[in-house]
């Protein structure tokens, strides 16, 4: 089976207000910008499996999402329930962006004509449970996971860990849904049946 290559960032965790001298908050007092520095793992994934049929077997396993979810919904548990429904692996897709159009027209490197799609991949009943407390969450929620052509034609999946980025807010209750995501992670990477990074599973 094929192991799974990580990559890991800065660790450790830190927010500070940014000095009144930054020459990028020179308009700002330094009470009005908060720097928060933070590592995170990226998970970089060799599958062994043709691009093509991968990424169709990913978005079979996290479908596209339906705003037929929620609107026309009598309440928040109908929603609670119609995505559960909907989200058979935890997931669902918000996005996708597959257009690159400067990468073949550049000339200036033989990767540029390898096919890669980055998706928008979350659960916004999950997503509810981070944003009551901060909606800053937002920004690295939905994950951002993004499956790319190796040089032999075969798909590599990249993701980074969950927990890493939640745990940066400084809150329990956002960190705890982090570990969570973490762990829904890891049972799609199951699903896909691709190797699972030990980190996800703590």
């Amino acid at each position: 089976m094929a192991t799974a290559m990580i990559s890991v960032g800065l660790i450790g965790t830190s927010s500070t207000a940014l000095p009144s001298g930054d020459p990028g908050g020179s308009a700002a007092s330094s009470k009005d910008i908060e720097v928060t520095t933070y590592g995170t793992k990226r998970y970089e994934i060799d599958t062994h499996e043709r691009y093509e049929d991968f990424v169709a077997r990913f978005e079979t396993a996290v479908p596209m999402v339906s705003p037929d979810l929620w609107i026309g919904a009598a309440d928040w548990d109908e929603v609670v329930a119609n995505t559960t429904a909907a989200a058979t692996n935890g997931f669902l897709i918000y996005a996708k962006y597959t257009q690159w159009p400067w990468a073949n027209i550049s000339g200036t490197t033989g990767l540029d004509n390898r096919r890669g799609a980055m998706y928008l991949m979350g659960n916004h009943v999950i997503a509810e449970t981070m944003y009551r407390y901060n909606p800053g969450v937002m920004i690295h929620a939905p994950l951002r996971p993004m499956i790319f052509e190796d040089e032999q034609g075969d798909a590599v999946f990249l993701i980074e860990r969950p927990s890493d980025q939640f745990a940066a807010y400084g809150d329990k209750r956002i960190a705890e849904v982090g570990l969570l995501l973490d762990r829904k992670l890891a049972r799609l990477l199951e699903v896909l049946e691709v190797p699972v990074p030990s980190g996800l599973t703590r």
